[in-house]
């Protein structure tokens, strides 16, 4: 750094007078202020003002001293410049004046430059608080170059943040480190790694066919083994018109005209359609003066492989006990020509349904219509010319044809129509007391020994919910059954996914 003191205009006049042979002439005032205004200085010693300066941001002590130099080093440059001029070979002394105005141009220029340089000085420092920006050379004190034109910072405006430091390069290693862990993941985890991974092992179409042909394998297992499975069920036995149950529930057909009639064990075979094989059914089957049968059919049970399952089971009951049984073989041997009557109860849940009995409108001896509840044992009905005539309600009627007996509830098309047939079969003995018994002739039948009664108690909200059960199902099946039937055209156009494979298996 220059330690060379400032000279005032006096001073300078007064070597430069020195050197040209006139010493001791004392130079005029108005030269010396002039001389003063063209080397920057005053004409009088003025002693230096001490100015406080102003907060700048932090600058590194290194920085402010190099731009420190520079500032010294460029006023000393201006001084040895100004001793420079005064070194010149003397004239006649009436050319001082034109030297003068030379130097006097000279130093304006050089003041110029100095303030330009202390201008660029200053931008650099503020610069130098600049954050993030690069600069595309270096410029030190003793080389300087003027860069106050260029848009870019150099790397001494960047103070701590030296592209070349340590925090850039871990920030790359680091970016790099999380590069790598994203391609390793895309490759070894996600799918299209995996599919990446066999396309680079000439593998992947061998390995797309197989997993196509595992889809279409697992569907069609699948579809087997959702697919419903179901069986048909018969019944056989005695006594015939018994009373079937299927899980608790009477089962109920429906017949062309629109009536709903239990299913009861009828000549021939009684068939219980569209079961499902792979749940477990309870058959129970009821007759007045016999024990109950109970019958458990699972799965295994079934007969059948692939195709349609079947089962039938035989309902042969057991008379309660040996007086029961002398009387229903003497009802069943009976022909029409005997007497025996008996009691009808009708009931409903609701009350008020109307009773149709043998195809006619149940009267009461007023000829008033009879509605449940109804107890009866004589059916009034009128004949072709009005007239009311009482046809009691015999208990031997032909095999096999019985009472038709219709329930219904005229006016309200939300409530089904219920039917039933009295058969011989189904009529209960209730054994007289032995006192009514001895009043008997002596050559009576076991038959007289009986009051007979039938008694029917018909659940409409129960026969609702049956038949909405049933239409429910039925609907089931068919979605099921379009389901499959969809995923069989997308395993055509190989579109099938597991997915579509587990909606089936949720059926």
């Amino acid at each position: 750094m220059s330690d060379k003191k400032k000279k005032s205009a006096e001073e300078i006049v007064d070597s430069m007078a020195e050197e040209m042979g006139v010493k001791g002439e004392k130079a005029p005032e108005d030269l010396a202020n002039d001389l003063g205004g063209i080397f920057g200085v005053s004409s009088k010693k003025k002693k230096k003002k001490k100015v406080e300066p102003k907060p700048e941001p932090e600058v590194e002590e290194s920085e402010v001293e190099e731009d420190s130099e520079v500032e010294e080093d460029e006023v000393a440059e201006e001084e040895s410049e100004v001793e420079e001029d005064s070194e010149v070979e003397e004239e006649p002394e009436e050319k001082p004046k034109k030297k003068a105005a030379k130097k006097k141009s000279t130093s304006t220029k050089k003041a110029s430059s100095t303030t330009e340089k202390s201008e660029t000085v200053g931008k650099k420092k503020k610069a130098a608080a600049v954050e993030g920006v690069f600069a595309t050379g270096k410029s030190s004190s003793s080389d300087y170059v003027d860069d106050s034109a260029s848009s870019y910072l150099d790397e001494d405006d960047l103070g701590d943040l030296n592209p070349k430091g340590g925090a850039n390069t871990a920030l790359i290693g680091v970016i790099v480190a999380l590069v790598v862990a994203l391609v390793g993941v895309v490759l070894f985890v996600t799918p299209m790694g995996s599919d990446l991974m066999l396309v680079f092992k000439g593998e992947y179409r061998a390995q797309k066919d197989a997993q196509i042909a595992k889809i279409e394998e697992d569907f069609k297992k699948a579809q087997e083994e959702a697919k419903p499975q179901f069986g048909n069920l018969t019944i056989t036995g005695s006594p015939l018109y018994a009373t079937i149950k299927l899980n608790g529930e009477v089962q109920y057909g429906q017949t062309s005209s629109g009536v709903f009639r239990e299913l009861l064990l009828k000549p021939g075979i009684s068939n219980f359609s569209n079961l499902p094989a792979k749940e477990k059914q309870i058959i129970e089957v009821t007759a007045p003066g016999f024990e109950p049968a109970t019958f458990e059919l699972t799965e295994g049970k079934w007969q059948g492989g692939k195709g349609p399952k079947s089962f039938n089971y035989v309902a042969t009951l057991l008379p309660s006990s040996e007086w029961s049984k002398l009387e229903f073989d003497a009802r069943m041997g009976s022909d029409t020509e005997n007497e025996f009557y008996g009691a009808v109860t009708l009931n409903s849940v609701p009350e008020g349904a109307s009773v149709m009995f043998n195809n006619k409108p149940l009267l009461d001896k007023d000829g008033n219509a009879l509605k449940t509840p109804a107890t009866f044992t004589s059916a009034y009905v009128k004949d072709d010319k009005g007239k009311l005539e009482e046809v009691p309600v015999r208990v031997d009627t032909t095999i096999d044809v019985g009472h038709k007996i219709e329930l219904s509830f005229e006016g309200q098309a939300d409530m089904p129509k219920y039917g039933t047939q009295l058969e011989r079969q189904m009529w209960t003995c209730n054994k007289k007391d032995e006192g009514a018994i001895k009043k008997l002739p002596k050559d009576h039948t076991i038959q007289h020994e009986c009051d007979y009664t039938y008694t029917k108690t018909v659940d409409f909200n129960g026969l609702k919910a049956y038949i909405k059960r049933r239409e429910d199902e039925k609907k089931r099946v068919e979605e099921f059954n379009a389901k499959v039937k969809e995923a069989q055209e997308k395993m055509a156009k190989g579109e099938l996914t597991p997915e579509d494979i587990k909606a089936i298996q949720g059926n």
